[in-house]
């Protein structure tokens, strides 16, 4: 059995944990575009609501809303391999995924490096393509066999993950050893969401605290579905931080 099959299940569906790291992610990055390259860079005051944060108030909402940030990504990474195992055409989906890569690559440039271009730091878009593409050649070269699988996925990944940094995407080696965790451990059993977030995210531990309890609330279910609402929104939302950056500080 692919998916849990009952209508009223408990938990979260799919669509609801792509809200919950999309949110955070905003926050995050509202955090590190506006906050960190903004108010802090530029040592202006923030007034919010009447209220005026002094420069280290400023700093510790920062630091608030990157943890809470922390979320996003082991969501995305759950998120890409679960589909990863129901998808009928990967080969679209990986189009898809390079597709939106590039379009977000100036948006994200923008975003967090003032530049359009800036080829040392690439978008989370050509992380999560690298790590589909690996578990399409994990699959495809490993097939059903033990042990011997389980070692040539993680040289698969491990190969992988060198590209990632060569190409300095964003989480780099780490982001597609997180995604090689979950595509190993994949399984409707519970426990294996939990230990894939634990083991995946060692580098990141608040991560592992926050996100692995909507993981593990995940109930198999896709819910509504809002396909390119998702994909457009990262190139989008990025892009109206940069703007507003440059409105608040032209």
């Amino acid at each position: 059995m692919d998916r849990l099959h009952h209508k009223n299940i408990k938990g979260v569906s799919a669509n609801v944990l792509k809200w919950i790291a999309i949110i955070s992610m905003t926050i995050d990055h509202l955090g590190a575009g506006l906050l960190e390259l903004g108010y802090m860079e530029d040592g202006k005051n923030l007034q919010f609501f009447g209220k005026i944060f002094s420069l280290e108030e400023i700093f510790q909402l920062y630091d608030y809303m990157r943890k809470i940030g922390r979320i996003a990504f082991p969501i995305f990474v759950f998120l890409l391999v679960e589909g990863f195992f129901h998808t009928k055409d990967r080969k679209k989906t990986l189009l898809r995924l390079f597709l939106f890569a590039i379009l977000s690559e100036i948006p994200f440039n923008l975003a967090f490096n003032g530049v359009a271009w800036a080829p040392y730091y690439q978008n989370i878009f050509f992380t999560l393509s690298i790590g589909y593409l690996a578990m399409i050649f994990s699959e495809k070269i490993s097939g059903n066999k033990g042990i011997l699988k389980i070692i040539i996925t993680i040289v698969i990944f491990g190969l992988f993950g060198q590209l990632a940094d060569f190409l300095s995407t964003d989480y780099g080696s780490n982001g597609i050893y997180a995604i090689g965790f979950f595509y190993l451990l994949h399984g409707e059993e519970l426990w294996r969401r939990v230990l894939s977030t634990i083991l995946a995210f060692y580098f990141e531990v608040g991560a592992v605290y926050f996100a692995v309890i909507p993981i593990a609330l995940y109930n198999g279910q896709k819910g509504k579905q809002q396909k390119y609402f998702f994909y457009l929104y990262y190139p989008i939302h990025l892009l109206c931080i940069y703007l507003t950056r440059i409105v608040i500080f032209s």
